[in-house]
């Protein structure tokens, strides 16, 4: 493999994106993925407050459990 060819090794991380690369940047790598997990968690879960009860009752879902969401946000 020449140094150039990155090619399985790229796609090892990609098939398992939640693993940091090895190396020295790995802290760095499981930082950015916590913070992107919870950003997405935050974002979902003001998607859920704005729903409207009927719609939240069709998915199953009421407002305390939506309160149940938020206290597992902590990154």
């Amino acid at each position: 493999m020449t140094s150039t060819d990155t090619g399985p090794r790229i796609a090892v991380f990609a098939a398992n994106r939640h693993a940091a690369p090895p190396g020295p940047a790995q802290p760095f790598w499981r930082l950015a993925d916590r913070l992107a997990t919870y950003l997405t968690r935050r974002r979902e879960y003001g998607r859920l407050l704005d729903m409207p009860d009927y719609l939240l009752t069709d998915v199953g879902l009421t407002r305390a459990q939506i309160a149940e969401i938020k206290r597992d946000l902590r990154p």
